[in-house]
């Protein structure tokens, strides 16, 4: 029984490169059912539209009367190496298969050997592949790490937990933008994987883009990509993060924090889901098929009245708006909780910790956390290193908790591991740093720029900091 395909998406592009028009008519009609299908005699005309960035695969015919198939697939891949290239031949034969491959073709198809079918299962595994390849350059390109994509738990029972798992259920099921609304802390990039890997792009890319540590002068070229030469100091070209995710999911944390011009270049995004890296000709765009998830702690609507949001891109972002709850407001869930962080952290700690005593489970019950979820994970963490015994108890967690959340180690609790000076020297002084963030934040009303200004530090040495803390992230 037929059914029929209800996928809005717009589909993978596929350019076919042959002279031989009767075969290229009938690959072209198989192609079809799948993929938004263009056919070419000329590989001129092939190099342009390769140029422009139209292309998500290509099928490349090796012998043309006035052409060399290998040149011209060393041309398309000194223009874009991001773009998979198939070649096809009427003759098959290992010399050529290995020079194909070494020019950097994507696989090799003997024309009279593989019916249609098979051309296009070829196809599909090269557009799986080239989304993996986007993702390493990506990575490659970044100054920090992102962490992996492994398996996300949304965990909780509570009612209110129950609730945010039907709402995240609602958005994987819908293939629309997101944004999640949050106090920081609530764990929303945690939250963006799990409607990833629960949407039916959950096999592709997911690029998690932290706008609030990223300087303004450079967040064009994060966002977008640009060319060798694009600017001073572009030296390579760059993928940027809405091209490394497309086929898949990227998520805009603290969405909040971009200046206007640049919430304007992303509105186009949104709209004709369509890049132009820096640098690139003013005619060239490159086809993004990628789903947004946008994220802030801020209220957007407010900024909107103030000026310094877009309403366009505001009303655009909020067609499908995500809460996602508070600590205070899933108290239940705490001791799951607790134990799922005493279990991540009790190797790199050093400690001997087996369970927590029930005055000190309580206590967390019944702390207010205005960090939330991370609060708790980094008084976790600083009670498991002055602990010595084997049960967590308020002896421990009280002076902890006395404390404002990303606690400094105690140092009456060094010497219970006796850690080398400069990494104990490190650990002290980063837990100030992440209170003095904090602190500025706070009273800055979490706009970083005024933050860095109280502090009288430029805003790019704060955000570099907040990263380097774990401060402001979702």
């Amino acid at each position: 029984m037929s059914m029929e395909n209800n996928d809005q998406r717009p589909r993978p592009r596929v350019l076919i490169v042959d002279d031989d028009e009767d075969f290229a008519a009938d690959i072209a009609m198989v192609m079809k059912r799948e993929f938004e299908v263009r056919t070419l005699v000329d590989p001129e005309q092939a190099k342009v539209i390769y140029r422009e960035g139209w292309p998500d695969a290509v099928l490349l015919d090796i012998e043309f009367p006035d052409h060399d198939g290998l040149e011209v697939l060393q041309e398309l891949r000194d223009i874009d190496v991001s773009i998979p290239v198939i070649m096809l031949t009427s003759h098959s034969g290992i010399p050529l298969v290995v020079a194909a491959m070494h020019a950097g073709a994507e696989n090799f198809i003997a024309k009279s050997q593989n019916p249609p079918e098979i051309v296009l299962e070829t196809v599909r595994q090269a557009l799986r592949h080239s989304g993996a390849s986007r993702r390493l350059s990506y990575l490659e390109g970044r100054l920090d790490d992102i962490s992996g994509t492994g398996h996300t738990q949304v965990l909780g029972e509570s009612e209110a937990s129950r609730r945010f798992r039907e709402d995240l259920t609602v958005a994987a099921q819908a293939d629309v933008d997101v944004l999640l609304l949050g106090e920081t802390g609530t764990g929303k990039e945690l939250a963006a994987r799990w409607i990833h890997q629960n949407s039916r792009r959950g096999d592709g890319p997911f690029v998690a883009e932290d706008l609030c540590s990223t300087p303004d002068t450079l967040l064009s070229s994060a966002l977008f990509g640009h060319e060798k030469g694009a600017f001073t100091g572009a030296v390579t070209r760059r993928i940027g993060a809405i091209e490394a995710a497309r086929e898949g999911t990227l998520m805009l944390d603290e969405i909040g924090e971009i200046p206007l011009n640049t919430q304007a270049s992303l509105l186009r995004v949104l709209q004709t889901r369509e890049i132009q890296r820096l640098g690139a000709n003013p005619d060239s765009t490159i086809r993004c098929d990628v789903r947004v998830i946008a994220a802030t702690h801020r209220d957007l609507a407010s900024m909107v009245d103030d000026g310094d949001f877009r309403q366009d891109l505001y009303y655009r972002l909020k067609v499908l708006a995500v809460r996602v709850p508070p600590l205070r407001e899933r108290r239940e869930d705490i001791p799951g909780l607790v134990n799922h962080f005493l279990d991540k952290h009790i190797v790199a700690t050093g400690t001997t910790v087996e369970t927590v005593a029930p005055e000190a489970m309580q206590r967390l019950q019944t702390n207010p956390w205005p960090g939330n979820i991370r609060d708790l994970e980094h008084t976790l963490q600083a009670a498991l290193i002055r602990c010595r015994g084997r049960v967590l108890d308020l002896d421990v967690l009280g002076p902890v908790l006395g404390g404002e959340a990303g606690h400094s180690i105690p140092m009456d609790s060094i010497d219970e591991v006796f850690l080398p000076y400069h990494e104990t020297r490190q650990r002290v002084l980063s837990g100030w740093q992440r209170e003095y963030l904090q602190e500025a934040l706070q009273r800055a009303e979490n706009v970083v720029n005024q933050a860095a200004r109280l502090a009288q530090l430029p805003p790019s040495s704060f955000r570099n900091m907040m990263r380097k803390t774990g401060v402001g992230k979702s």
